[in-house]
């Protein structure tokens, strides 16, 4: 009797350890690439390359972004809405969805969609597309929908260029993070 119980204790001393340091993750604990820096504006916390420059958002619910040089030369931007919502990734990639194929952008078509993978710190909806550039070229596109798993509180990104290196792409998703707003300083 005694052998089983401390045999329990162990087990669930190791199981609590465990769930310890794996669950809890916060902005400061997610990746960062080499090479990058993590930026956080309202709710949103994500690592971009530590070369890129700040650029100003298009409206209200996208008011800033980062991109690899001047956007007149720019191959990368990365634009961001921190406040999204608070319906949930699944939802924050359908409203994108819905907007681009209805003519929000010009020469849209979805290549892949993922449905959230909730962890305990985030979930991540994401949309690869494709689009017809200013230019008449096709660029592609990533838009991403992130929300605290607890509160709903969704923050969403947008990435493009004409060729999207994997190693960005996978970079910026595995550091997005929602984080309180509240606690973010200016």
């Amino acid at each position: 009797m005694q052998a089983r119980a401390r045999r329990t204790v162990v087990a669930l001393a190791v199981g609590l350890t465990a769930a310890l340091a794996t669950g809890g993750c916060t902005a400061a604990e997610a990746p960062i690439p080499d090479g990058s820096a993590r930026q956080e504006i309202g709710a949103l916390s994500v690592a971009v390359p530590a070369e890129w420059q700040s650029v100003e958002g298009t409206t209200a619910k996208w008011p800033a972004g980062w991109a690899d040089a001047e956007l007149a030369a720019a191959q990368y931007v990365l634009i961001v809405s921190p406040e999204f919502g608070t319906a949930g990734a699944e939802l924050g990639v359908s409203t994108f969805m819905a907007g681009a194929q209805i003519g929000g952008v010009d020469g849209y078509a979805s290549q892949k969609s993922t449905d959230p993978e909730p962890t305990d710190t985030v979930g991540i909806a994401r949309n690869n597309y494709t689009y017809t550039g200013t230019d008449g070229a096709e660029y592609e596109g990533i838009f991403w929908a992130a929300a605290d798993p607890d509160t709903g509180i969704t923050v969403a990104l947008q990435l493009t260029g004409k060729t999207l290196p994997a190693e960005l792409v996978d970079g910026i998703e595995a550091s997005i993070r929602v984080v309180d707003a509240a606690a973010v300083t200016p």
